[in-house]
């Protein structure tokens, strides 16, 4: 007896709604589709590779090898009870996939933040410490009478956080209360109001 070395051939069928701009007739974009789909497709395996980056204020995250539509977490440097997370999408026109910016905000800052205003001008506000120092921002004003040096110094980190690529309602309404503090310590806003100007 011989074995039956034939192929067997699984089928599979799906059903798709595509909705498509074409200067072509209907009945065009049909067979094209049709001419499309009958076709035999392979695409390589579709993921990211393991990446590592390093972020200044919060130290290195390793993030591992991610399919799309997944989100990739790593543990935060100073606590390791926390994660930060990470998006792999994918683009749709290129068929590639690609990380989205790690969302850091659960990770404490690696070095505390100084405990006057006048240090606060040696420090870089980015995306991944804004809402940090927008909170210690508020807390040095409770404790802080206001001359000139500070008010400038608290306008340039205000500009620094309003340049920030990403602001989430929370860190705007921070910004928006640092405004107001600012505004009541500095003579009815006046002079804030003549250094917004500039």
């Amino acid at each position: 007896m011989s074995k039956d070395t034939s192929l067997q051939l699984q089928s599979y069928s799906s059903k798709t709604i595509a909705k498509a701009t074409s200067n072509q007739t209907v009945e065009e974009q049909q067979k094209k589709l049709y001419l499309l789909l009958s076709s035999c497709y392979k695409e390589g395996e579709l993921s990211l590779q393991p990446e590592k980056v390093t972020v200044a204020a919060l130290g290195t995250f390793e993030w591992p090898e991610t399919i799309p539509d997944d989100v990739a977490y790593a543990t935060c440097q100073r606590n390791k009870q926390q994660s930060a997370s990470r998006a792999c999408v994918i683009n749709i026109e290129k068929g590639t996939a690609y990380w989205r910016t790690p969302n850091l905000t659960e990770c404490p800052l690696l070095n505390d933040l100084p405990n006057n205003i006048m240090a606060l001008k040696n420090v870089t506000i980015s995306e991944e410490n804004a809402e940090d120092v927008a909170d210690h921002i508020l807390n040095l004003l409770n404790y802080s009478k206001l001359n000139q040096e500070e008010t400038d110094i608290l306008v340039d980190k205000l500009s620094e956080i309003a340049n920030c690529e990403e602001i989430s309602w929370t860190l705007a309404k921070k910004a928006l209360n640092i405004i107001s503090s600012l505004m009541a310590k500095t003579d009815n806003g006046k002079d804030l109001q003549t250094m917004a100007s500039r």
